[in-house]
């Protein structure tokens, strides 16, 4: 059987939402959003800085999910291409955003032979490159569907669950089965109340950053 060491990102191994600086880099690459949907990308523009303050403070909401979970909206039509071009250079940037402590804990996960895993609700058009760029061994994250044509599209819809609380410890858990890990032998680390669910599954549980709940 194999361990793993299982990271969420944001006010875990940033000490912020890493959305903003996604999105920024979405833009500066020309993909914009159009959407109509009120406050669709939470914590990303000038007018949502309240959120993201809120965010920062107190961490996750049933509040702050619900637009982040229609957020997907705003990514019908965008390249996935681009978008991916656009994530590896946020990658970059988030990688110089870890937190002191970070690179230590998962250069002793993998000195011990754990798998990394980042598991974060954030799309995985965003985080995939950055996990890749961490030389992690697996993403876990919420999936959005694409057409399936050398031209390959973002149509705007999930494909599969929204990656949050009792689904992304669910995920997590198939993951784990699919690759032959135990989690009762492994580590996650989390801020957020809502990821009790995903520490409850491992043997070492580290609440980091932990929100007030």
């Amino acid at each position: 059987m194999n361990t793993a060491a299982i990271f969420d990102l944001d006010r875990t191994l940033i000490d912020e939402s890493s959305t903003p600086i996604f999105m920024r880099h979405l833009a500066d690459a020309g993909i914009n959003s159009d959407s109509s949907i009120p406050f669709a990308e939470p914590v990303v523009k000038a007018a949502s800085t309240a959120l993201k303050t809120i965010f920062n403070v107190i961490g996750e909401s049933r509040l702050l999910m619900q637009p982040a979970k229609l957020a997907v909206r705003a990514s019908v039509g965008w390249s996935v291409t681009d978008v991916e071009t656009a994530a590896r250079t946020a990658a970059a940037e988030i990688i110089e955003h870890l937190q002191p402590f970070a690179q230590s804990v998962i250069d002793e996960h993998r000195a011990a032979g754990d798998l990394l895993v980042l598991a974060s609700t954030s799309p995985l058009a965003f985080t995939r490159p950055l996990a890749e760029a961490l030389g992690f061994d697996g993403v876990i994250g919420t999936a959005w569907g694409r057409t399936d044509d050398k031209h390959s599209r973002y149509t705007g819809e999930l494909d599969g669950p929204f990656v949050w609380g009792p689904d992304k410890a669910a995920a997590v858990a198939t993951w784990a089965a699919e690759h032959n890990v135990q989690l009762s032998a492994s580590s996650a680390y989390s801020d957020s109340y809502f990821d009790a669910p995903l520490l409850d599954l491992v043997g070492s549980p580290v609440a980091v950053n932990p929100d007030a709940r």
